[in-house]
């Protein structure tokens, strides 16, 4: 018949180790813990994207290169460079709430989240680490 758990012992989503992500119940409340990296990694990508932006609108609103930038234009680009790091961040933050509330299971989380920078890097024209290089290359 199997053994019998008490409500502590009950795991509702796996257990890694190393400091990896867990969704356990105990005493019927629900703890959400992501990896410290997982922040890093939402940031990092987003600053990537960021980045891309720049490199792809700076041709493109006619900004000749080699030309000194007014302070305007600098912040503008440190911003549009940030602003994908801030709303990954805070992305993952309410789908972490949402998990720890029970209406999301940690699988669900780690899909929205990749699906969200998979689709933010299609819509910049990065499907491939090539195109990245191919980029890169290029500025």
């Amino acid at each position: 018949m199997g053994s019998q758990h008490s409500r502590t012992d009950i795991i509702t989503a796996s257990t890694e180790t190393g400091g990896a992500m867990t969704n356990k119940e105990d005493n019927g409340e629900r703890y959400f813990t992501t990896p410290v990296w997982a922040g890093f990694l939402w940031i990092f990508l987003g600053f990537a994207a960021g980045m891309i932006l720049v490199v792809k609108a700076g041709p493109a609103t006619g900004i000749p290169a080699g030309e000194p930038l007014s302070p305007i234009l600098i912040a503008i680009a440190v911003g549009v460079m940030l602003a994908p790091s801030v709303l990954l961040f805070l992305a993952s933050d309410k789908l972490a709430e949402e998990v720890r509330q029970g209406k999301l299971s940690v699988s669900s989380y780690w899909m929205t989240m990749v699906s969200i920078i998979v689709t933010a890097f299609a819509l910049l024209g990065i499907s491939s680490i090539g195109d990245l290089v191919s980029m890169l290359d290029a500025a």
